[in-house]
C-alpha cells in the first residue's frame, strides 16, 4: 500500500472540508527458479546456465542482482545464504556464484567418485521481494559405452548401410555421444584404439579400403556404407575399427563386422554333338555370354578356371586334353572356354564317353556337367508311294518317312535332290542333282515332277488320260548334316476316274404331236477332263440290250417312231394318230473319252386334254367366299400339270375360250377375282341375296391345252335380329315369334300412353 493523500475542498459559502486516498497495488507473479544437472569429470570445471538474464535459469519481475536481496547460494542443508556465496562440499567439489552475472561454477576434486553429487540450492528475489529456489546438481559420469555392431548379411554385391552409434550409449544422458567425434581406425591400427590413431573420415571419394571392400561415413548422420569387392563373399575378415567421444571428451571404441551372401551359384549345361569317325567337333563355349555354363564372374585363369576332368575322378586333368581310349581326345581352352574333340577313325558308332566339365564363380563356388560325343549311324532313306484320283495333281513328302542316324545329324532338306531318268545306281549327290521347279519339271513317261526347296514337299502332276501305278518311278538323295547321301524312290498311282451317269429322261404332248428330248441332258461325266461324246449316242432298237446298241431310228408298232439326231443328240418320238398313253421306255447308250458306255432310258407320254368340272361356292350375304375352281379337275397326267398363270375369267359376253379377265364384275351380283394360288374369290355386293350370274373360266396345261368350266356362287341371307332387354338375338322357331309378340304388346301400350298424355296437355 501506498502512502495515503490528503485533500480539501470548499462549498459555495466557502466552508472547507479535508479527507484522504488510499489506493492498493497488487504483486507481480512471483519469481520460477528452475533446477540444472550437468556432467563434470574428476578435477573438472563446469559453468551452470547463468541463473539471472533474458536466457537464466530462473524468471521473475526485476530479479535483485545486488544488495541483500541479492541472487545467493544456501549455505548446505540451510535456508540462509552463505556470506560469500562459495560453498564447498567436503570430497565432492565446490560451487562459486557471481551474483552480477548469476552464473555458477562447479570444480570437482580430483579424486571425486562417479555418480550424482549434492546438490546446491540458489535463491532468487524480484523487485517487490519475492522469492524462489532451486538446485544445481553435479555428476561425475561412468565413460560411454560403444557395442561391437552386425547385421543381417547383405545381398551379394550390394552396398550396405550401418548406424554404428545406434547400439552405443553414453555414460549420462547429460554427457551425450557427439556424432562429430566419430572416426575410424586405419586397418594397421592396433588397440587401445583412441582419436590419437583412429582419427579417419573417409568418404565414398577417399573410402577406408581393407581386404573386403571400401568404407566410407556421412558425418552429418554417423551412416557408414560399405561397399563390398566383386569377389567376395561371406563375413568380413577385416572388421573396421571405429571411436566416439562423449561431450566430456570421454572415448569408447567398437567394431564393424558384417556379412555378405552369396551370389545365385553357377550352373552348367550338358551337350551332346555328333561326329564322324576321324572328325573333329567343337561344343559350344562353355564361358562367355553364350556359353553353356552361367554364373558370377566364372573364372577363365588360375587355380579356378574351367577344367576338364580326369575320367572318374573329380579332380581337373592337368592339362585339358583327356583321350578315351579307341574313341577320341577331349581338349579344353580355358581362355576361350571351347572343348573340341577328335573322333578316332576306327570309333564305332554310338554314344561315347562323356567327359566332366568344371566351372567355379568368382566366389568358388563351383557347378559340373558333361560334353558327350555320339557317332551317328548313316541316315536311312525309305521308298514313298501316294496314291491320289484321276488328273490331280498329288503332294508327296519324301523326307517324311526317312530317318537321320541320330537326331543330332538331322537330314537337310536344302540337300534334296532328284536323279534324271537316265541315272542308274548308285545314287549320289553326283549324279543326281536337279531340283525341278514347276517351270522346269522333270517330265517322266507318266507326267512331272516338281519340288519346293523349302519345304521338301514334291508335287507330282500326272499326265492327261494317266492312271494306274508310275512305270517310271523316280529316285531321289538327300544327306545328313556330315553330307552322308542315302537314296529312295518316289511311286505314285493315280486312281481311275469315277464312270460317267445316265439319267432316265421322259416327254409329254398331245396326240399327234412330235415332242423332243435332249437324252445327254440330264447326264453327267464321271471327271470333267473326261466328257461325254456326242457322236456315240446311240438308240437301242427291239432286240439290242445296252450297251450293244446301235440304231439311230427305231419303229415301236402301234406307238410309234424314234429318230435320234447325232448332231445334237436329241430324240424324236412321232406317235401313232391314235396312240394315248406312256409308251415302253427306250433304252440308249452313250459313252466317254475313254469309251466308258452307260445307257438310260427316254419315255414318250401321248395324253389326252384335261378335264374340268363346273365349280360352286356359298356365302351369307356379305361373306366374301374363296373357291378352289381346280379341286374338283383332272389334268391330262400327273406329269402336265395346269399351268396357273394362263388362268382367266370370262365375262357374260365372252365365248370360251376366247377370255382374259383376272377380275370381271356383275353390276347388283358382286366381283370374281383370280388369287395367286389358282383361286378364286367372289365378292357380293352389300344387298344381294341369291344364286350369282355364273361366269366361265378357262385355262391350259403345259402342253397348251385349253379347257373351261363354270363357277355358280350362292348368297343366302342373314338372319334377322331383334334386341329384346338390351340383347340381339336372331328371330328363329317359336321364341323369336313370342318375342315379336311381346313386341307388339309393349309398342301398343306405350301408343295408347302417348295418345292419353296429348290428351291432358290439349
Amino acid at each position: 500500500m501506498t502512502q495515503p493523500v490528503q485533500y480539501v475542498v470548499a462549498d459555495s459559502l466557502g466552508q472547507q472540508t479535508t479527507a484522504k486516498i488510499t489506493l492498493s497495488v497488487s504483486n507481480p507473479t512471483p519469481p520460477v527458479a528452475t533446477p540444472q544437472t550437468k556432467s563434470v569429470l574428476p578435477g573438472g570445471t563446469i559453468s551452470y546456465t547463468t541463473i539471472t538474464g533474458g536466457s537464466g535459469l530462473a524468471t521473475g519481475t526485476g530479479l535483485v542482482t545486488s544488495g541483500a536481496g541479492a541472487t545467493c547460494l544456501y549455505a548446505p542443508n540451510t535456508t540462509t545464504c552463505d556470506a560469500d556465496n562459495v560453498v564447498t562440499i567436503n570430497g565432492q567439489g565446490t560451487f562459486t556464484l557471481d551474483p552480477a552475472t548469476g552464473v555458477v561454477t562447479y570444480v570437482a576434486d580430483p579424486g571425486v567418485t562417479q555418480g550424482t553429487k549434492t546438490s546446491i540450492t540458489y535463491r532468487v528475489t524480484d523487485i517487490v521481494g519475492q522469492t524462489a529456489t532451486s538446485t544445481l546438481t553435479p555428476i561425475i559420469p561412468p565413460p560411454p559405452v560403444a557395442l561391437n555392431d552386425t547385421q543381417a548379411v547383405g545381398a551379394y554385391d550390394t552396398n550396405q548401410t550401418i548406424s554404428p552409434l545406434g547400439n552405443d550409449s553414453p555414460g549420462a544422458q547429460s554427457a551425450p555421444l557427439v556424432l562429430s567425434s566419430l572416426k575410424f581406425c586405419p586397418t594397421s591400427a592396433t588397440a587401445p584404439f583412441t582419436s590419437t590413431n583412429c582419427s579417419l573420415v573417409p568418404s565414398q571419394g577417399s573410402p577406408l579400403v581393407t581386404a573386403d571392400g571400401k568404407y566410407w561415413v556421412n558425418p552429418a548422420t554417423g551412416v557408414v556404407t560399405f561397399d563390398p569387392d566383386a569377389d567376395f563373399s561371406g563375413t568380413v575378415i577385416q572388421p573396421v575399427q571405429y571411436v566416439v567421444a562423449d561431450s566430456l571428451g570421454q572415448q569408447t571404441s567398437a567394431k564393424i563386422t558384417l556379412s555378405v551372401s552369396n551370389p545365385p551359384a553357377p550352373v552348367a549345361t550338358p551337350q551332346t554333338k555328333s561326329v564322324l569317325p576321324g572328325g573333329t567337333i567343337s561344343y559350344t563355349t562353355i564361358t562367355g555370354g553364350s556359353g553353356l555354363a552361367t554364373g558370377t564372374g566364372l573364372v577363365t585363369s588360375g587355380a579356378g578356371a574351367t577344367c576338364l576332368y580326369t575320367p572318374n575322378t573329380t579332380t581337373c586333368d592337368a592339362d585339358n586334353v583327356v583321350t578315351i581310349n579307341g574313341q577320341g581326345t577331349f581338349t579344353l581352352d580355358p581362355a576361350t572356354g571351347v572343348v573340341t574333340y577328335v573322333a578316332d577313325p576306327g570309333v564305332a558308332p554310338g554314344t561315347k564317353t562323356s567327359i566332366t566339365y568344371r566351372v567355379t564363380d568368382i566366389v568358388g563356388q563351383t557347378a559340373t556337367s558333361t560334353l558327350t560325343p555320339i557317332v551317328p549311324p548313316p541316315p536311312v532313306a525309305v521308298n514313298d508311294t501316294n496314291i491320289d484320283d484321276y488328273d490331280t495333281n498329288q503332294l508327296i513328302t519324301p523326307m517324311a518317312n526317312d530317318r537321320a542316324g541320330d537326331q543330332s545329324a538331322p537330314l537337310v532338306v536344302s540337300s534334296l535332290r532328284f536323279c534324271p531318268t537316265s541315272a542308274t545306281a548308285p545314287f549320289t549327290s553326283t549324279n543326281c542333282s536337279l531340283v525341278p521347279s514347276q517351270v522346269n519339271p522333270l517330265i517322266t513317261a507318266d507326267g512331272k515332277y516338281w519340288v519346293d526347296p523349302a519345304t521338301g514337299v514334291v508335287t507330282f502332276d500326272p499326265d492327261a488320260g494317266f492312271i494306274g501305278v508310275v512305270t517310271v518311278p523316280i529316285h531321289y538323295v538327300v544327306a545328313d548334316v556330315f553330307a552322308r547321301v542315302v537314296s529312295a524312290t518316289i511311286t505314285p498311282e493315280v486312281l481311275p476316274p469315277a464312270p460317267p451317269t445316265a439319267n432316265p429322261t421322259e416327254t409329254f404332248g398331245v396326240r399327234g404331236e412330235v415332242q423332243v428330248s435332249d437324252l445327254l441332258a440330264n447326264d453327267a461325266p464321271g471327271h470333267l477332263s473326261i466328257p461325254l461324246v456326242l457322236s456315240t449316242v446311240r438308240l437301242c432298237d427291239v432286240g439290242e440290250t445296252a450297251p450293244s446298241c446301235s440304231a439311230f431310228r427305231v419303229t415301236v408298232t402301234e406307238i410309234g417312231e424314234y429318230v435320234l439326231d447325232p448332231a445334237t443328240g436329241n430324240i424324236s418320238f412321232t406317235p401313232e394318230s391314235d396312240f394315248i398313253g406312256t409308251a415302253d421306255p427306250l433304252p440308249y447308250v452313250v459313252e466317254d473319252q475313254m469309251g466308258r458306255a452307260v445307257s438310260s432310258t427316254h419315255t414318250p407320254t401321248v395324253v389326252d386334254p384335261p378335264e374340268l368340272s363346273n365349280d360352286s361356292g356359298k356365302s351369307e350375304q356379305g361373306v366374301a367366299q374363296i373357291i378352289s375352281i381346280f379341286g374338283n379337275d383332272t389334268p391330262a397326267n400327273a406329269g402336265v400339270p395346269f399351268d396357273l398363270t394362263t388362268l382367266r375369267l370370262c365375262r357374260p359376253t365372252d365365248t370360251p375360250p376366247a377370255c382374259s379377265q383376272t377380275s370381271v364384275a356383275i353390276a347388283g351380283e358382286g366381283t370374281y377375282s383370280i388369287n395367286g394360288d389358282g383361286t378364286v374369290t367372289f365378292t357380293p355386293e352389300p344387298e344381294f341375296v341369291g344364286v350369282a350370274t355364273p361366269i366361265a373360266y378357262v385355262v391350259e396345261d403345259v402342253l397348251g391345252q385349253v379347257v373351261w368350266a363354270t363357277i355358280h356362287p350362292t348368297v343366302t341371307p342373314r338372319p334377322e335380329v331383334i334386341t329384346i332387354a338390351g340383347q340381339k338375338l336372331p328371330m328363329t322357331g317359336s321364341d323369336a315369334l313370342a318375342y315379336v309378340g311381346w313386341a307388339v304388346l309393349l309398342f301398343s301400350a306405350g301408343f295408347a300412353m302417348e295418345l292419353l298424355r296429348r290428351r291432358r296437355l290439349s
